[in-house]
């Protein structure tokens, strides 16, 4: 059945009003041929490119064959009258270069880009010994290019990561999956150990400096873990670098969904549920309220069960997290770690703010202000209960319920052997030395044999 068309005008003669709901449905209309054009546009337009391209590698093609067919196809005396016709041939150090010859050089940088680069354990200075054949057979050849041995790195050389182009030769983003098998094993070592410096020791670096130095400290710890020596470049050292956002967005999301569950924040469109959160979110924020035990009497400061729930979740989870496994980062935990926690949960708290939430971005430029401020009060709280060790109680109390939840087994210190003990070893050697026989033997001389007086030559039967 045919759809009844809408009047135009009203009973009464007036111009009739479009409804909300037609207006959203010509705009959807609109919006859905716009987007149909455009993805037409974009079709015809790789279809265009592809065309040139084939096009580009016919026209190549063709003047390589039509080289070839010219030269086989020409007898001696031939080649002769067509060496003396092109000055190319006839004097190579004024060779005149030809649209085909162009071609075929453009085809050889390609394949030159592609292949990768040889790794060399060389240095500027040094000779470079020649290969053979021989060499080169031995070897290995994979996908990658040639493969890096475990010997390359056993003279405590420094040797460059090997990377490799996309395979039409042009640049795109570096991936660790671009680099060998050594490289990426540091690699993952390294970026495990800056995610880990990152939140203890500067979450919101002020300068590009500190955060250049954090990728270095983490890059020497990485070759020293995995016991290979590999230079720190520029694409990988971006790589590492990213993760600082990273890791705040990670944290953050982490703790957005404990922050309303903790809180009782409700999802809802009521008047009621909207005016009820944001009143909640008003009052946690007030002169840092969240970050009490008791919110109601506001006592237990910096002992709410939020910042135990966070840190669990997101480096104690299991007994391979990184809270585990780089335990020297965590044990006790940080105060910076526990300033950055409380900035994530007010960023959380901050998302209710209009009743409603809204994703906020955790970013240096809206939360390094924020974060900062939690670190002053967190530093001045310590300098205050510094009779009591109240700071430092807290941390470690936080790492050992942590590595319980984790459930690794708890670090257990080596204790150092005691001045007692040094000295009953002390006696102890006294005494024997006061009992044993003095003997007129030189260290290493022994009881001389009567064959070996005698020239070491037994009797001969």
């Amino acid at each position: 059945m045919p759809p009844v068309p809408v009047p135009t005008r009203t009973s009464s003669g007036r111009q009739r009003r479009t409804t909300k709901r037609e207006n959203y449905r010509n705009d959807e209309a609109q919006e859905a041929a716009r987007r149909k054009e455009e993805k037409q546009k974009k079709v015809q337009k790789k279809a265009d490119k592809t065309a040139r391209q084939a096009r580009q590698q016919q026209a190549d093609s063709d003047g390589d064959n039509q080289v070839a067919d010219d030269e086989v196809n020409l007898s001696d005396a031939d080649l002769d009258e067509d060496t003396m016709k092109r000055p190319d041939k006839a004097f190579p150090s004024e060779r005149v270069f030809t649209s085909n010859d162009f071609a075929r050089k453009t085809t050889s940088n390609s394949r030159i880009r592609n292949s990768p680069p040889r790794l060399s354990t060389v240095g500027d200075d040094d000779e470079v010994p020649a290969t053979t054949d021989e060499d080169d057979d031995d070897d290995e050849i994979t996908a990658s290019g040639i493969k890096r041995g475990r010997q390359d790195f056993d003279d405590g050389n420094i040797v460059d990561p090997k990377a490799q182009m996309g395979n039409d030769g042009s640049k795109r983003r570096t991936k660790a999956s671009d680099f060998d098998e050594f490289t990426q094993d540091v690699l993952s070592v390294a970026i495990a150990v800056f995610r880990c410096l990152v939140c203890t020791t500067a979450p919101f670096p002020e300068t590009t400096a500190i955060e250049t130095k954090m990728a270095e400290q983490a890059w020497a710890e990485a070759c020293r873990r995995t016991g290979l020596n590999i230079r720190l470049t520029p694409a990988i050292h971006k790589m590492i670098t990213k993760r600082t956002s990273h890791v705040r967005s990670e944290l953050k999301t982490k703790a957005r969904a404990l922050t309303a569950t903790f809180f009782a924040f409700r999802s809802g469109g009521h008047k009621s549920t909207i005016v009820r959160n944001r009143q909640r979110a008003e009052d946690l924020k007030e002169k840092d309220l969240f970050a009490y035990l008791d919110t109601e009497l506001r006592k237990g400061l910096y002992k709410t069960e939020i910042i135990q729930l966070v840190l669990n979740d997101m480096w104690f989870t299991n007994r391979l997290d990184e809270g585990i496994l780089y335990h020297e980062f965590f044990n006790p935990i940080p105060v910076e770690t526990i300033a950055l926690i409380l900035t994530a949960i007010e960023c959380c708290i901050d998302e209710w703010a209009t009743g409603i939430k809204e994703d906020i971005k955790f970013s240096a430029a809206a939360y390094g202000s924020v974060y900062r401020a939690h670190l002053s009060s967190l530093t001045k709280f310590g300098e205050h209960t510094k009779k009591y060790n109240l700071l430092e109680k807290l941390s470690q109390r936080l790492h050992t319920n942590a590595r319980f939840y984790s459930g690794a087994e708890p670090i257990k210190q080596r204790e150092a052997l005691s001045h007692d003990a040094f000295e009953a070893a002390m006696r102890e050697y006294e005494e024997d030395s006061a009992t044993e026989p003095e003997s007129d033997e030189e260290p290493g001389e022994g009881p001389v044999d009567e064959d070996e007086q005698d020239g070491g030559v037994g009797d001969v039967m």
